[in-house]
């Protein structure tokens, strides 16, 4: 079996990006027309809502595109 001679250097103390999670949104029609959030580069944003836990709703995000400002549901 041949080992692999070119392998990949870590770079220790290389700075990743920061992912903030996304503040969980509550799965109403006002909460999701009033919400606007920050893109920053992204081209869009997913955002997760609060369900309890046995729910049919665990999973579903609200996904917002910059350029259109559409929102669709997602899972």
């Amino acid at each position: 079996m041949t080992e692999l001679i070119n392998n990949p250097q870590t770079k220790l103390g290389s700075k990743t990006p920061n992912k903030k999670k996304q503040k969980p949104l509550q799965f109403s029609n006002t909460a999701i027309d009033k919400h606007i959030p920050t893109f920053g580069n992204a081209r869009h944003k997913s955002i997760p809502f609060k369900a309890p836990l046995k729910s049919h709703l665990k999973g579903l995000t609200l996904r917002v595109s910059r350029a259109t400002k559409n929102k669709n549901l997602t899972n």
